[in-house]
């Protein structure tokens, strides 16, 4: 599958998602990002996505943290700081 890394960004205070990542076969590294204040998810993983998220910080988004909608069993979530209770 196709890969990119996507890393070291300030995504603040966007109309929708901070980081999208979506599509089967998509296997993106998405790591030492900072996603706040965003209207809808800081990450959203959808449609078959793989590949790693981990070391963001995603705090302060009016849905989720980190939004699951269909990805990949095979997505990697891990030692992010969120302010999801999960």
């Amino acid at each position: 599958g196709t890969t990119m890394t996507i890393s070291r960004n300030t995504i603040i205070g966007n109309a929708g998602n901070g980081i999208f990542i979506l599509g089967a076969d998509f296997k993106p590294r998405v790591t030492e990002n900072t996603c706040s204040d965003n209207a809808q998810n800081g990450i959203l993983a959808a449609e078959g996505v793989a590949g790693t998220i981990t070391q963001n910080i995603v705090r302060f988004n009016k849905l989720k943290a980190i939004g699951n909608e269909g990805a990949s069993t095979e997505l990697i979530i891990k030692d992010n700081t969120t302010d999801d209770l999960k």
